[in-house]
Formats: C-alpha cells, sequence, structure tokens
C-alpha cells in the first residue's frame, strides 16, 4: 500500500511533541477548572447556611419565562414595584450569562421564623395605562411565570398527581403571573409563600443549654399565587371570597405576600429531593425505554453549571478532534490535509456561533435577558480562536505524524465497476430506513426530556440517560456493521460511506420529532404571533439533530471500520475475495 511521506517515520518519533501537547493540554484544562472551580465542583451539601430566628432571608428573581414562548425578560420588567435605584446582579458564570439566566434582588422582607399574614411588598399601588395592561396581557396570555429563589432554592408550586402507588407531589418552578377566564386577565398579585424548614442534627439540648441560639436550615420554599382586588384603605384585609384582580386600564394593583414556616424531615444535603424525584408514571417509561432498546452528574443547584462545563470541555477535547479526524483521513489515504486540519474546528462550532450571533439579534430587538453582552462574545471567541482551534490543530499534527494503520490485505488500485444493489433498490432508501432503529432508542427519553422542558419541572436522571446514551451508541455500531456487511456482500466497497450514512438519518427522525412536539404541545400554532420564539426553538432543534446526527456517524464508522480490519485479517488472499476499504479497488 502506498504511503504519504507526511505518514512515514522520516520525521523522527514525535515523543517531544505529544509531551508538550500533554503539559499544553493539561494546562489549558486546570486554568479552565481553576478559573470556575467554585462551580464546577460545586455539591449540594457543603455549605449549608445556618439561620437564627430573626435572620434576614434573602428572596432572588431571576427572570420571566414562558412554556410558549421562549424570550424570556428579566424580573424587573414588571411594572409593578419598581425600586428607584435598580439592584445590581449577582455574579454571573459562562454558563448563566449564555443561557439568560439573571439574578437580582427583590424587596421582598422575610425574615427566619417570623411569619406573615399580609404585608405589601410597597406602599404604592400601580396604576395600570393602556401600555401596561398590554403588556401584561400579553405576558399572561403567553403563559409566563416568576422565578424566585431563597439561599439557592428556587421557589415551586405543589401539584398532586395520582399514581399506581397513590396520590404523589410533584413540582413546578415558579409560579404564573395571571391567568385567563372567560376573555378576562387576571394577575396575580398576593403571593403566600411557605418556607420549609429543618432543624440540623447539631443542635442538640446540651447545645442550646450552653446558650446558644436555635439554628435552622432552609430545605423549601413554596408558593401558593392568588388575584385580589385589594381595597385601597386596607389592601391587607381581604377574603377569599373577595373579587379578583383583574388586569383593566386603570386599575389600581397592590402587591402582598404572606409567610408561614413548617418544620420539614427533609435534611439540607437532601432537599433537593423531591424536587428531582420523577414520578411512578415517568419512571416506569424510562424503565420501559431501557428494556425495550436491550432486546448525576451536576447539581441543579449551580445554575449554569452544565453549560459551562460543555463549553470547557469542548475546548479540552478539541486535540481529541482534530487528532481522530486526521488519523480517519491518513487511513482513506485523502490529499486535503489543510482542509481536513480545519474542518473540525470551524464547521460545527462555526455554525453554532452563527446561530448564536443571529439569535442575540432578535433577543436585542426584545430586550430579552437571553441576549449576550459584547465582552462575553469577545470571550466565547477567545475559547474557539485561542484555545480550540490551536488545540485542533495540534492534535491534526500529531495524528498525521503518527504511525499510519496498516492494513492486512492488499489491494488493487485499479477501481472495479460497483453491480447495482439488491433488488435495485438505491442506498438512500436503505438509510432512511435504518435510521429508525437508533432513533427508536432514544424516543422516549427524547419525549421526557422536552415534556420536563415544557412543565417547567427539573430534569435530573441522568443516570438513565447515560444507560440510554451507551445504548444508543452500541445500536449505531451494530447499524453500521449490518451495512458495511451487506455492502461488501453485494461488492460495493463504498462500505463506509454506508456505514456513515445509515447512523446519520437517525439525526433528521429526531429533528422532525421535535419540530412537530414543540410546535404542537408548546401550542405555537401561529408562528406569526411568535415570531422570535419560533426561530430560537428551530435553532435550537436544528444544532441538536445537527450534532446527534454526527455523533451516530462517528460510532457507525469507526465500528464498521475495526470490523472491516478484523474480518480481512482473518482471510487469506489466495482463498477468497478481497474488497478494498478506500474505495479504489476490487481485487479477486
Amino acid at each position: 500500500m502506498e504511503q504519504r511521506s507526511m505518514r512515514t517515520g522520516a520525521m523522527g518519533p514525535p515523543g517531544k511533541l505529544r509531551c508538550g501537547v500533554v503539559v499544553w493540554a493539561v494546562v489549558v484544562f486546570l486554568a479552565i477548572v481553576l478559573a470556575n472551580s467554585a462551580h464546577a465542583f460545586y455539591l449540594p451539601a457543603t455549605a449549608p447556611i445556618d439561620y437564627e430566628a430573626g435572620s434576614k432571608l434573602e428572596v432572588f428573581a431571576n427572570e420571566l419565562t414562558s412554556t410558549v414562548n421562549e424570550t424570556r425578560f428579566e424580573y424587573y420588567s414588571l411594572p409593578f414595584c419598581q425600586p428607584e435605584k435598580r439592584p445590581k446582579s449577582e455574579h454571573r458564570n459562562l454558563g448563566k450569562i449564555l443561557s439568560g439566566d439573571m439574578v437580582s434582588p427583590t424587596q421582598f422582607q422575610i425574615a427566619m421564623m417570623v411569619e406573615e399574614k399580609c404585608k405589601l411588598l410597597c406602599d404604592k399601588p400601580t396604576v395600570l395605562d393602556e401600555e401596561m395592561t398590554k403588556w401584561l396581557i400579553s405576558r399572561i396570555n403567553d403563559s409566563y411565570s416568576v422565578r424566585l429563589n431563597m439561599d439557592n432554592m428556587p421557589v415551586v408550586m405543589e401539584h398532586t398527581i395520582v399514581g399506581k402507588g397513590g396520590e404523589q407531589s410533584v413540582y413546578s418552578i415558579g409560579y404564573r403571573l395571571g391567568a385567563e377566564k372567560h376573555g378576562k386577565f387576571f394577575l396575580f398579585n398576593h403571593l403566600s409563600f411557605k418556607v420549609l424548614y429543618h432543624v440540623p442534627s447539631h443542635v442538640t439540648q446540651l447545645f442550646l443549654a450552653s446558650g446558644n441560639k436555635p439554628l435552622y436550615h432552609v430545605v423549601g420554599f413554596q408558593v401558593i399565587p392568588a388575584s385580589v382586588a385589594h381595597k385601597a384603605d386596607k389592601p391587607c384585609e381581604f377574603t377569599r371570597d373577595q373579587l379578583l384582580q383583574e388586569v383593566e386600564v386603570g386599575a389600581k394593583v397592590f402587591t402582598t405576600y404572606s409567610v408561614n414556616f413548617e418544620e420539614s424531615p427533609i435534611r439540607w444535603a437532601t432537599r433537593w429531593t423531591p424536587l428531582l424525584k420523577a414520578s411512578d408514571e415517568q419512571r416506569g417509561v424510562l424503565w420501559f425505554s431501557i428494556i425495550n432498546t436491550t432486546l448525576g452528574f451536576l447539581s441543579p443547584a449551580n445554575r449554569g453549571g452544565l453549560l459551562s462545563t460543555m463549553l470547557y470541555s469542548w475546548v479540552f477535547s478539541s486535540a481529541i478532534g482534530g487528532y481522530m479526524a486526521a488519523r480517519t483521513y491518513a487511513v482513506l489515504q485523502g490529499s486535503s490535509n489543510k482542509h481536513v486540519t480545519m474542518a473540525p474546528a470551524l464547521l460545527f462550532p462555526g455554525l453554532a456561533f452563527a446561530l448564536m450571533n443571529c439569535l442575540n439579534l432578535f433577543m436585542t430587538i426584545k430586550r430579552s435577558t437571553s441576549l449576550i453582552h459584547f465582552l462575553t462574545l469577545v470571550f466565547v471567541t477567545f475559547l474557539w480562536f485561542g484555545l480550540s482551534v490551536p488545540m485542533n490543530v495540534l492534535g491534526a499534527y500529531l495524528g498525521f505524524r503518527g504511525k499510519p494503520v496498516e492494513f492486512p490485505t492488499r489491494t488493487n488500485h485499479i477501481p472495479r465497476e460497483i453491480p447495482p444493489p439488491p433488488f435495485g433498490i438505491a442506498f438512500r432508501y436503505y438509510a432512511l430506513c435504518s435510521g429508525l432503529i437508533p432513533y427508536g432508542v432514544v424516543f422516549v427519553e427524547l419525549a421526557f426530556i422536552l415534556n420536563s422542558f415544557r412543565r417547567s419541572q427539573i430534569y435530573y436522571m441522568f443516570g438513565l440517560s447515560c444507560v440510554v446514551l451507551i445504548l444508543l451508541i452500541v445500536t449505531c455500531a451494530k447499524v453500521g456493521i449490518v451495512f458495511v456487511y451487506m455492502s461488501l456482500s453485494s461488492e460495493n466497497y463504498h462500505s463506509w460511506r454506508n456505514a456513515f450514512g445509515c447512523c446519520v438519518f437517525s439525526g433528521v427522525y429526531v429533528y422532525l420529532y421535535s419540530i412537530v412536539f414543540l410546535f404542537q404541545t408548546f401550542g405555537i400554532a401561529k408562528p406569526d404571533s411568535h415570531v422570535v420564539s419560533t426561530i430560537t426553538l428551530s435553532a435550537y432543534v436544528t444544532l441538536l439533530s445537527f450534532a446527534f446526527s454526527l455523533m451516530q456517524g462517528f460510532a457507525g464508522f469507526q465500528s464498521s471500520l475495526i470490523f472491516v480490519r478484523r474480518i480481512f485479517a482473518a482471510v487469506r488472499v489466495d482463498q477468497g475475495i478481497i474488497y478494498h476499504l478506500q474505495g479504489k479497488a476490487l481485487l479477486v
């Protein structure tokens, strides 16, 4: 087999270069980790806050989110109780910035173990003008919810569902801004907070007898919203039968809240467990998915941590991507080394960066919290061109300098004509059908994730997701091997293309299913009314489906490559038919 000079050993062993690349990769990884160490290694149970009776419990506001409209708004876009000076938001990591997660202090005054029957958020009522009324009606009609948090616990609404084991509580994050009834819109302007607390184990009788004050941990933060048309002279004197607060021009809106405290047996270390626990129905569907396909790693308390870790992992693994691309291209004896070197660093990241900038333009026009500021774009660009691209180039350089892969058989350099496919059916039709097999592995899990997203519920079953991911890769490997065997049996030496293409089509089904699900379930029946939301969802689904296709295509291709080398290593040239993997020849 002809070997190119770039893959010969004339240049010497690349030991020093490999050592340098490893050192460079370790330095970059440590710099990234240390720059975000408080987030990357955060564990929910390492630093509980002990509150004494009367201690201030700060309530922070995240944003306004909707299950219908993807445009997010900051909390102080609400026209109620605007402070004279806008409070500063807390420090955000890269994941929070890119996801639009903004955390701002609020004017809620809550103290530990101090109950409030009714308290005004601000003394003066808000008189709704025409612009405010239209804005509120639009947000209520789009099912916007307000997200608050206390002691890093999100405010949730408790719902009771009936499962196989009886009644079970599930939680949705935030509370609805209002509701619509008989063509009228009503505002939820009274919030009944319930703070769940737990007495830590070290607070014993001996601890209290020593003169220490009782200590408490916050283990839950719940809310029940209500609509109340307060009286102007006595806003805190109302009953359940009082009129609802309608959103109309000229209405005077008071915002009130009450606070109750309830002791809970839940310990601080496990306070996220009720929010992360799946229902019996969801758990049963997931296990059914796993059984059907076989015949935590980051805490949600660390908001933005998952996205930050994914970005930094992409930077750190760029060298691996460049190395694998170069090695694979060298096996196929390609001649465009420069193109292959830069393609992994520019194609998919370039698509993601282009979509991000397009969406950022729309978010800027809508004044959404999801917009990304210029300095953040500069930092992301630095991660791309300053770290990812150089590491990708170094990895590709090592890949081309490495020892070439040796094939177990010799091949003829004269291409042979490929006979017609069996039954006259073109490969693309086989690939179209074979893509359903990997899709069948993930469609239940995909529906569950999209449902959690639609219902504003926390998805935290990463263990089962990892099992499904492993099964998906194994399935794609098997599909790729079967297609290669079928191609070689029909004397088609383009087997590696078939192995890649048959698995890539699974991403098409993921894309179609996600689009149909989002547009039907989210109620976006008229794209003209939610142009930005429609574009945002379409961009997200396109990018994720494309990444899914590439991942499955890689699994199918690599498995088929290993399979072909193994089977031909066991075949003697003079005893059988030797098929050439690279697509150049077929020797009989």
